[in-house]
């Protein structure tokens, strides 16, 4: 009986935010233990991650240098139009 109760006291108090932090602040980095094994979750994550800002950034330059040329084309038909009309009225 006294096993069980000290079993779960000790499942009780890892799950603490002592607990918690105790778990996964003693773990040390294996990228500086031996480089040349990653981890898996920055392997999967770090692609997609790079991808994403890819996408983002390539989207961002080709809106911005759509929106660019709109209006410099606005902007040759609105000369175009004026001076049309500065011609007609001489």
């Amino acid at each position: 009986m006294s096993d069980s109760r000290q079993y779960f006291r000790q499942l009780s108090g890892n799950y603490t935010k002592e607990g918690i932090y105790r778990r996964y602040s003693s773990k040390k980095c294996c990228l500086f233990k031996n480089p040349k094994k990653l981890p898996l979750c920055l392997i999967l994550v770090v692609p997609f991650v790079l991808q994403i800002f890819v996408a983002v950034g390539l989207v961002g330059y080709l809106s911005f240098k759509n929106g660019q040329k709109a209006v410099n084309d606005l902007t040759d038909q609105l000369i175009d139009k004026a001076s049309q009309q500065v011609s007609r009225t001489r």
